[in-house]
């Protein structure tokens, strides 16, 4: 059983470069050892966290990050699961959770922003879809639940809200591949959510889907069939906002290959669906000290990282 005990920070460290930054996330994480059974390994916050980006950021073999970290395989890949459980159960509400109030305040941004970048609609505040991470093909009776006809590939599937600064400001996942997009959709519960918290001020704001969601006060959607000149004119101008959620997809799996190469998500061996929650997570992160393309897209500069990590309520 891995156990993490950690300490809380002393001070904010300065954050002038690359380096310092990752200081300041590193010792956010509160790590100081890792213990696993009768087995101690004495490592530092900034440690585990270059683990973690290391592994993340390339499908390497852990015997190739022996000589970087100096450390035994075992050491490694202990350290490296135990501080993805530490980083999701300090900050996973960053992701799991709607919150309410940080969209209130920026929501006018967001709806002025989005307009300005062309779209017909005027109050909306984020883009919601679906994306598949690949997978081997599972066992132990799984490939069929696995299995997305819609891909032709074994996969999980997320889904993701988001923001036009570039932060995927909600994720739902992992569940089975062949799962639709609706079905993600009831089952993450925004429906209840976005009934209550979109409207502001007594204004009704919305986010954007593709033709597969339903229609709500506060979900757009694409038309289809038949449509008349007007509706061919909504759809082409929201054609290229609503693209912004699959840059998304394409930042995370940028900045973490890993989730890119199959081989290395395999099912029942490591925690995938965590893997792609943290690297999410790093991805908002860089997002929010270095901005990304949705938001030069959208002109709408993201949170600071400290106003960002604030949202998780953690002391």
């Amino acid at each position: 059983m891995v156990s993490i005990r950690g300490r809380s920070l002393q001070r904010w460290l300065s954050r002038r470069n690359r380096a310092r930054r990752y200081l300041l996330l590193g010792h956010t994480m509160g790590l100081t050892l890792a213990d696993m059974g009768a087995i101690v390994y004495r490592v530092t916050p900034v440690e585990c966290l270059c683990i973690v980006l290391r592994r993340l950021g390339s499908p390497a073999r852990w015997s190739d990050l022996e000589e970087i970290f100096g450390r035994s395989v075992p050491a490694l890949c202990t350290i490296f699961y135990a501080t993805v459980e530490v980083i999701l159960s300090q900050w996973g509400a960053l992701l799991s959770d709607w919150h309410g109030t940080f969209m209130r305040e920026r929501a006018p941004l967001y709806a002025s922003r989005i307009e300005q970048s062309g779209a017909f609609l005027d109050r909306c505040v984020g883009f919601i879809d679906g994306t598949a991470l690949f997978i081997p093909r599972p066992g132990a009776g799984l490939q069929r639940a696995c299995y997305s006809g819609h891909k032709r590939r074994h996969a999980i599937k997320f889904q993701s809200v988001l923001t036009p600064d570039g932060l995927i400001f909600h994720l739902y996942g992992p569940v089975e591949g062949r799962r639709h997009d609706m079905t993600l959709y009831h089952e993450s519960g925004l429906d209840a959510i976005l009934a209550n918290e979109l409207v502001i001020d007594g204004v009704q704001f919305h986010i954007y889907g593709d033709a597969a969601y339903f229609l709500r006060p506060w979900l757009q959607t694409a038309f289809q069939g038949i449509l008349t000149a007007q509706e061919a004119a909504f759809n082409d101008s929201m054609k290229v906002p609503r693209t912004a959620v699959e840059w998304g997809f394409k930042d995370v799996k940028q900045t973490c290959t890993t989730l890119d190469y199959p081989r290395k998500l395999k099912i029942r061996e490591s925690p995938v669906g965590q893997l792609y929650n943290v690297g999410v997570l790093f991805w908002n992160f860089r997002c929010c000290l270095y901005g990304g393309a949705t938001s030069t897209f959208f002109t709408c500069p993201p949170p600071t990282l400290g106003e960002y990590l604030a949202l998780a309520g953690v002391p």
